[in-house]
């Protein structure tokens, strides 16, 4: 710890947030897997499969690629809790329409993205 009165630099970054889909459910499944905490808004994106539609979408939108790391914290623009959240996207195979998500990029030096 530094000594009282000294100086404290603090810096503040937001985490990268971006849309990725729609994605068409009839056409296969996500191609993800999850992981959550019970506490959290959001849902950690522990692996994106080379077989499902999030890969297919990551070919084709580099700027909006879904990757290791990544949170998500909307579905179908609905925020919720952790549980929630992954409820959805459980279920998400059961939809014949589509589903967009809101991912949080956490910035590369550290920190914890997908705050509510």
């Amino acid at each position: 710890p530094g000594q009282p009165g000294g100086r404290m630099d603090l810096e503040i970054r937001r985490p990268n947030t971006f849309r990725a889909g729609p994605f068409d459910m009839a056409a296969g499944k996500l191609g993800l897997d999850l992981s959550m905490h019970q506490q959290s808004c959001s849902v950690y994106v522990k692996q994106v499969f080379d077989t499902g539609l999030v890969d297919k979408h990551n070919r084709n939108h580099h700027e909006r690629m879904v990757r290791s790391g990544d949170f998500i914290i909307e579905v179908n623009g609905e925020r919720g809790s952790a549980e929630v959240l992954a409820k959805m996207l459980g279920a998400s195979g059961a939809w014949s329409g589509t589903i967009e998500l809101t991912v949080s990029r956490p910035h590369e030096v550290g920190g914890f993205g997908g705050l509510c």
